[in-house]
């Protein structure tokens, strides 16, 4: 058994990485989902103010979203395995963007069941996508020497990020109506690209392999 401080000095130090040097990583993992959990957050309020009631909602966005979900795991995994890990972190985040400015219809014709039943399950396919693409990279992202506490500290910043895009989403709805918030949360999607474009590298450093060189 280590020294007691080790362990504290370990979290100290993955603390300081998560910041500094690593700031690119931390940063993707904060915001990639930021937008989808922004536009999911009004989603269920809409639907009420359209006169959809508690078994309606769950049938669209349970079971048929729940379904999609899954689907789009398996999509996220296909584009990972088919185009690596960058294309399909990029692709993954042009089809959240996607569905959620497809929401806009949602709002647009006064959420008619079967349109917004199939707009849902499309934002819950582009998003199970995205999960999977996410935290494939930030699995490449993690520290051997620490896995398990830096690969728990970087998706847990994906659950700051639904409390996050809830609140975000509920403030912007109310400040400026639903549909320019489905156009902002589709915005915030695309937001991490700059930093995807050069994911290799970033996971690379985050992973501490000093040495290693970003796709061209």
């Amino acid at each position: 058994e280590g020294p007691p401080g080790r362990g504290v000095g370990s979290s100290l130090a993955l603390l300081r990485d998560l910041v500094r040097a690593a700031w690119p990583v931390t940063a993707v993992a904060l915001t990639y989902k930021l937008g989808v959990h922004a536009a999911s957050g009004i989603l269920k309020p809409l639907l009420v103010d359209h006169g959809w009631d508690r078994a309606a909602i769950g049938h669209a966005v349970v079971t048929f979203g729940a379904a999609a979900s899954v689907l789009g795991s398996l999509l996220g995994a296909q584009m990972h395995r088919a185009w690596g890990e960058r294309a399909a972190m990029i692709t993954a985040a042009v089809l959240q963007a996607g569905a959620v400015l497809a929401l806009l219809a949602v709002e647009r014709t006064h959420a008619p069941r079967a349109l917004s039943t199939a707009l849902i399950a499309l934002e819950h396919l582009a998003s199970g996508a995205g999960t999977t693409a996410l935290f494939a990279g930030l699995m490449t992202a993690t520290r051997r020497d620490r896995a398990a506490l830096h690969y728990t500290a970087l998706t847990s910043l994906n659950v700051v990020a639904i409390f996050a895009g809830s609140i975000l989403g509920a403030a912007l709805a109310d400040l400026f109506g639903v549909g320019p918030t489905f156009v902002a949360s589709a915005a915030l999607c695309l937001a991490p690209l700059p930093l995807l474009r050069r994911w290799d590298l970033h996971a690379a450093r985050s992973a501490g392999l000093e040495h290693a060189r970003a796709a061209p």
